[in-house]
């Protein structure tokens, strides 16, 4: 069963079956979407949850005020019931985490050795709960630079025309290296690909990704924004996660919650209208905040601690923002992973700056604005199809690519 003859749909399958919880930003035919492996609030998050919320009491305390002796008296009942119900949902978040996620057991000291053999991409995604991002895909050019399976060099031109010119007289040029790529993720591969097809002699400027980009939206039905996607769900693919995340069996929990909500628009009368719209206030939030698919597990909590102690590191004792991507011939994979750490750097620049936000463009008639979120599967996560199959077992393929050490 071919699970990679649509991309799109692929993506989709992935997202589905790892219940991720996500938010997509949309900005002028940029559309920049961020997956979260468990319930984090977040403020984009959390201002959709006031502003439904709100919704939902104004139009219960509607309800109640049209009871003569309540009146006005409703709307200070409704204000006080809707404080209420979301101190109950933070309160209920933090108690989540203080009794399910594990205390880490790291000393916080500094730490100047690779904690494991976690790509930057994966060190990303389990320090951010999940972020596959521009970021992400600049830590993993840099690392096959770094592992030479590409060859960065600076151009020196003048054309005064050029449209898409990034440093004062200077242009980054990427080469692919012939090598073997058997060994690397389908993300690493997938990446190689998607940039080096547009040129046969295997090179690649920021001037002409940019334009390829672009035209990309003019005239391919698959969207810059598509690959990127396509990309993240790589990924998350080969990304070891039961290592260091608990599976929670939450179908039932969700269900019952989402029913809460579902009440909470359903028009009732009189003072029932303020129970409803508590348990719906109450239900959305534990569906935003409170009930991952996914908790930490000791190993991971551990695991990041580790790297954040190379972060303190490279942050105190070295001069690693100073370093362009060139550098990375000297400063090997300390430059790599201060990226994927999020450590801002010369180098960091003008990697994300060399395939520009373009990755995130889509045909601006798809663009509706806002932002939109969602909650996952409520289906049985460990409900078996023959996509699952397929998909479980190219996942196994390539997970054993990784030997995590202890």
């Amino acid at each position: 069963m071919d699970i990679y003859k649509s991309k799109k749909r692929f993506t989709e399958k992935v997202n589905d079956y790892f219940c991720l919880q996500n938010v997509t930003s949309h900005n002028n035919g940029y559309v920049k979407e961020i997956h979260y492996i468990s319930g984090k609030i977040t403020f984009n998050r959390f201002i959709i949850y006031i502003f439904i919320s709100a919704f939902l009491i104004i139009t219960g305390s509607g309800n109640v005020s049209k009871i003569d002796f309540m009146g006005d008296k409703a709307w200070i009942i409704g204000l006080i019931i809707y404080v209420i119900a979301i101190t109950c949902v933070i309160l209920k978040y933090k108690k989540f985490n203080k009794l399910k996620i594990p205390k880490n057991l790291v000393p916080d000291l500094y730490r100047r050795d690779l904690p494991s053999n976690l790509r930057p991409a994966h060190v990303r995604l389990l320090l951010e709960d999940g972020i596959i991002d521009e970021i992400s895909l600049s830590a993993t050019l840099i690392d096959l630079i770094n592992r030479d399976y590409i060859k960065l060099e600076y151009n020196n031109y003048s054309n005064k025309e050029l449209k898409y010119k990034l440093f004062s007289n200077k242009d980054i040029i990427l080469k692919r290296e012939e090598k073997d790529t058997k060994e690397l993720f389908l993300y690493e591969r997938y990446l190689l690909e998607w940039f080096f097809s547009y040129n046969k002699d295997n090179t690649i400027t920021a001037e002409q990704l940019h334009k390829f980009l672009n035209e990309d939206i003019d005239n391919k039905r698959e969207t810059p924004k598509d690959k990127m996607d396509y990309f993240q769900a790589l990924v998350l693919m080969s990304f070891p996660i039961e290592k260091y995340y608990n599976k929670a069996k939450l179908t039932r929990q969700k269900s019952i919650y989402l029913l809460f909500l579902v009440a909470g628009f359903i028009p009732w009368f009189a003072f029932i209208s303020y129970i409803v719209e508590f348990l719906a206030i109450y239900g959305f939030g534990n569906l935003m905040f409170v009930s991952p698919s996914y908790i930490l597990n000791q190993t991971g909590v551990n695991e990041i601690a580790k790297w954040r102690a190379l972060k303190k590191y490279l942050n105190d004792f070295t001069n690693i923002k100073d370093k362009n991507a060139q550098m990375v011939e000297i400063w090997d994979y300390y430059l790599v992973y201060s990226i994927a750490l999020n450590i801002t750097s010369i180098a960091s620049h003008e990697i994300s700056d060399f395939f520009g936000k373009e990755i995130f463009k889509l045909k601006k008639s798809a663009s509706n604005g806002g932002i939109n979120i969602s909650f996952g599967t409520f289906d049985d996560d460990y409900k078996k199809t023959k996509w699952n199959l397929a998909f479980e077992e190219e996942m196994r393929k390539e997970r054993q690519k990784y030997i995590i050490k202890n």
